[in-house]
């Protein structure tokens, strides 16, 4: 038997054992149930917030546990939960390398939220592993293979897990359940990506850095796998772009155009999925917990798409060359009063394929703000990539896509 006969038999195989383990159509009819767990509260050294411990997602057939900080106003003033009413509510997912944040759900209390942070490495406050904690996170329980299906893989049980705290918290008799969003910080971004594509009970939803598509750069191949057959796996049943087409849940992405771990290539990608779409590319944006959590548009999205109050974000639409010029259409409730194009002289995408474009070189460009319409006219000389970004009086900022042009 010749190498590519045996490489065909060996994708065949393995395509098989992967299908065989989940129906992609089943996979997440269990998640999309929506039970409310158990849950039971405990002391933590914190204050102004109250620590959670919740009925978690299965995992290899044992029951899990799932440690999570909850905060609201009146929980925040050292108060009762029962004090509160009507609140909107926002799940706080916390990205790789982290933990569930005790001051963020403060951050949100502050703003009149509720907001409920879970912990998606299986520890409690103290850091230390829960007794009944489900899977770690890393390469082999985040990647499909013959010994990991689909529904035992973290990247599964952490969105049933976020899926879970959504529930918990839509329960609270504090809480309006028709008023809840979610957010989430790298790879916390990835799994409001997930959540927005299965759970359609949020009215919106801000993922910053994180995207889908993991499965068309080489930089995530110790997360999806380096075989085909596991790419393949990978990108049908767990990354985000396999449902997030069928979202209406309005979103808004955040990330920036020189971020080393989510390049606009596949960022772009994402967002051009979503239905209802808002961006944000900020340009000296750095990747943390503190940068991701910070950005006030998404406060000022979600009040909107929860019908708190406050005007829409300016809306901007993709880039294009048109008549010796480069222009884009938007639309704005507050007025704009400046806007930039930010372009370089390299193409994007295929500098994206590289995974270098932390290191490309961006200039930016006073843009004309006309009705309805952002411009830069003439065209920047060799200008092959860019996006308009508009800030209105608010001082709040949104972008278009990326775009490639030019030769």
């Amino acid at each position: 038997m010749n190498g590519l006969k045996k490489i065909s038999l060996f994708l065949f195989f393995s395509a098989a054992v992967f299908c065989k383990a989940e129906d992609v159509s089943a996979l997440w009819s269990g998640v999309q149930k929506f039970p409310s767990p158990k849950y039971r509260t405990i002391e933590t050294p914190e204050k102004g917030v109250v620590g959670i411990i919740y009925e978690g997602e299965d995992w290899k057939g044992r029951p899990t546990e799932v440690f999570a900080y909850y905060s609201s106003p009146s929980v925040l003033g050292g108060g009762a939960r029962e004090a509160d009413a009507n609140l909107p509510a926002v799940v706080c997912v916390h990205g790789g390398g982290g933990k569930a944040y005790p001051e963020w759900v403060k951050l949100w209390a502050k703003r009149g939220y509720a907001a409920i942070a879970p912990d998606l490495y299986g520890n409690g406050f103290d850091g230390k592993s829960l007794d009944m904690s489900g899977p770690k996170h890393n390469g082999s329980t985040t990647r499909i293979s013959e010994k990991n299906p689909p529904k035992d893989t973290w990247v599964y049980n952490a969105a049933a897990n976020v899926a879970r705290a959504h529930s918990l918290i839509r329960s609270f008799k504090e809480v309006n359940p028709e008023k809840t969003a979610i957010t989430g910080i790298s790879w916390g971004g990835f799994l409001t990506c997930v959540s927005a594509g299965i759970d359609g009970r949020y009215k919106a939803a801000a993922p910053v850095y994180g995207c889908g598509y993991y499965h068309l750069e080489n930089r995530w191949n110790a997360y999806v796998g380096t075989d085909e057959a596991a790419r393949e796996a990978w990108a049908k049943y767990l990354d985000p772009s396999a449902r997030l087409g069928k979202t209406k849940i309005p979103m808004l992405f955040i990330n920036s155009q020189r971020d080393p771990y989510f390049t606009m290539k596949i960022w772009s990608k994402t967002s051009a999925l979503a239905a209802d779409a808002n961006r944000k590319i900020d340009f000296d944006m750095k990747h943390s917990q503190k940068y991701g959590a910070a950005p006030e548009e998404i406060l000022a999205f979600f009040s909107d798409k929860l019908g708190l109050g406050g005007a829409p974000l300016a809306k901007i639409e993709k880039p294009e060359v048109k008549s010796g010029a480069i222009c884009a259409k938007y639309s704005a409730a507050v007025p704009v009063k400046i806007a930039k194009f930010y372009w370089t002289r390299e193409t994007e995408s295929a500098n994206c394929e590289k995974f270098e474009a932390s290191k490309l070189k961006w200039n930016c460009t006073d843009a004309k703000i006309e009705s309805g319409e952002l411009k830069v006219s003439p065209i920047p000389e060799g200008a092959r990539s860019g996006w308009f970004s508009a800030t209105d009086s608010r001082g709040l900022s949104t972008s278009s896509a990326c775009a490639d042009f030019g030769k």
